[in-house]
């Protein structure tokens, strides 16, 4: 599975904002991200600190980053409130936030099992497999940006990852 992390890495860089959507929420969950790192007494506040992107494991980054906004959606609203910022918080596109928490979580799962694991993960590997192929599969529901990006990881995942996986499977 490490050479299916980079490969996943790569698109996760690509394709995690496709669109002026994507564009703009990427930009103002950054700015976001800045001010509340360089305001004293916000992030001291929430409940869970305010996280923001990294270029070593982007799908455990921009899920951590997703996931802090959301769980700290509402105090950061009073507190930025409280300081006449709170359009820092109104252009982060709640909708898109909770659908890339809701993709990234699962690549954050599988690979954080994969890593940190102490022992041989060959048995995880398909379990793997088909717990990404399941969250790329599509769903009327998904916005144009998380359609693209499902698309996407599930091409790599036919093209890339099944190849390898069918001839562990074999060898097996």
């Amino acid at each position: 599975m490490s050479p299916s992390a980079h490969r996943f890495h790569r698109c996760l860089q690509r394709d995690i904002a496709p669109g002026p959507r994507g564009e703009e929420y990427e930009v103002a969950a950054a700015a976001l991200c800045k001010h509340v790192k360089q305001t004293t007494g916000i992030q001291e506040a929430l409940h869970v600190s305010i996280k923001h992107g990294g270029n070593t494991r982007p799908w455990t980054s921009i899920y951590r980053r997703a996931h802090s906004i959301h769980e700290s959606y509402a105090k950061l609203s009073e507190k930025l409130t409280e300081r006449a910022r709170l359009p820092l918080l109104a252009a982060v596109d709640k909708d898109l936030n909770e659908q890339i928490l809701d993709v990234t979580k699962v690549f954050n799962f599988v690979f954080e099992n994969l890593q940190y694991s102490t022992h041989p993960t060959i048995n995880l590997v398909i379990p793997s497999y088909y717990k990404l192929s399941t969250m790329a599969a599509h769903d009327e529901s998904d916005s144009l940006e998380i359609a693209t990006l499902k698309k996407n990881i599930h091409s790599l995942l036919d093209e890339k990852l099944y190849s390898s996986i069918k001839q562990f499977h074999w060898m097996a």
